[in-house]
């Protein structure tokens, strides 16, 4: 079993968003999935409450231990795991990121946040494990998120190539249990998530078992 950590020191970046909508990609993808949510405020656990029995199923993680709780899911078949981490949480972040394959750092294209990805970084590469900053909510038609990118080259980071918009496409359906994939498998915003998933499965190495799409 494969594990993605979706890890940043700093609030309102949109990871709770990137992992529903990276786990139900997965599930789309054919592979069994289970989201981890290591955030007291349980926004994933919430969310996945919504869907009733539809997967990904949702674990309530506990880091001292999430090594253990990833294992008895792989055990009990799961192929994947997407696990979600609260803000300002060094001790959680830390476990997610050594317990992962692979570990995500989600930035808004925004001075503050950029200079706050510091202490993510740092967390990511004590981990060991290879990381990289994706860019997220991103204003449409400006050119903030060249402008970011180019930054976080600068810096010698490395950066996913696939740019996460401004949608409310990836909001509005979170609050009936769903993601973009579901409510707007056609819309721009459930494109850039396969094109996410995508990527994100070559950089695991997962066998391709099905053709991806958003519709």
């Amino acid at each position: 079993m494969k594990a993605v950590a979706i890890i940043s020191q700093k609030g309102g970046v949109g990871k709770t968003t990137i992992a529903a909508h990276l786990a139900v990609a997965a599930e789309r993808a054919d592979f069994t999935t289970a989201l981890f949510d290591t955030d007291p405020q349980a926004s994933a656990m919430k969310w996945a409450y919504l869907r009733k029995d539809v997967p990904p199923e949702a674990f309530a993680a506990q880091p001292p231990v999430l090594r253990e709780q990833l294992a008895k899911i792989a055990q009990a078949g799961a192929e994947l795991a997407i696990i979600d981490t609260a803000p300002n949480a060094d001790v959680a972040g830390s476990y997610a990121a050594k317990a992962a394959d692979l570990v995500l750092i989600p930035c808004k294209a925004s001075y503050l946040d950029l200079d706050a990805i510091r202490a993510s970084v740092e967390m990511a590469q004590s981990s060991g494990k290879p990381f990289f900053i994706l860019l997220n909510d991103v204003t449409v038609g400006t050119t903030v998120g060249a402008e970011a990118a180019a930054a976080i080259k600068e810096a010698e980071l490395p950066l996913a190539p696939i740019v996460l918009h401004h949608r409310m496409d990836y909001v509005t359906p979170l609050g009936g249990g769903q993601t973009a994939l579901e409510a707007t498998p056609e819309g721009k915003a459930a494109g850039e998530i396969v094109a996410l998933w995508t990527w994100l499965a070559g950089q695991l190495e997962l066998p391709k078992k099905t053709e991806m799409n958003a519709a």
